[in-house]
């Protein structure tokens, strides 16, 4: 199993994508896990990533797809993976599958945690009153609304064209009610 998963803040999306992981028996792994790994490792990439970090500049497309495919060669045993979150750019979404697709690995899938705005809105607010930010949930989500939109019609355009299947899942219910329909997509 090769899968994306990601969701908006609040969506529960990294209680699914452990669940995913213990249940596929595969590594769950995100972008940020992967450059500490290769920082930590003092590797060629992570080399190249400190020298953009101090500098102040941006890692680019490529950079992260080779660094993100670095780290699934020393973690994925064949079984695939569950990726944290989407690509940050359609350019780097297009080279991931493109060379997971050279190395025999393509993705099986790309699932997006849905629900309706103003119920994480309410679900995220409510913890906010807590915490004191109820605005900066707020400006969380139209972020991750700008930035994402592009790359999940990226994924839903392949979807379309016979490419990869990108599926809308409800976040509404308990974990176990949206592992369950997670499943029944997959299997």
């Amino acid at each position: 199993m090769r899968l994306i998963m990601s969701g908006p803040p609040g969506s529960g999306l990294v209680a699914q994508q452990s669940r995913a992981a213990r249940y596929w028996r595969i590594p769950a792994v995100s972008l940020g896990s992967a450059v500490r790994d290769e920082l930590a490792a003092d590797s060629a990439l992570g080399r190249q990533a400190i020298e953009l970090f101090d500098r102040g500049a941006e890692l680019g497309d490529a950079l992260p797809v080779d660094i993100l495919l670095s780290h699934l060669d020393r973690v994925d045993d064949g079984r695939g993976f569950v990726l944290h979150g989407l690509p940050a750019s359609v350019p780097q979404a297009e080279l991931l599958a493109r060379r997971l697709m050279m190395r025999g690995t393509p993705l099986r899938a790309v699932l997006l945690l849905d629900e309706p705005e103003e119920t994480t809105l309410a679900r995220l607010t409510g913890q906010a009153r807590a915490h004191g930010d109820e605005s900066g949930f707020r400006e969380r989500l139209a972020l991750f609304e700008t930035l994402r939109r592009p790359v999940l019609e990226f994924y839903r355009d392949h979807a379309r064209q016979g490419g990869i299947p990108c599926y809308s899942v409800s976040a509404a219910g308990s974990e176990d009610e949206i592992f369950e329909r997670i499943v029944a997509l997959l299997e």
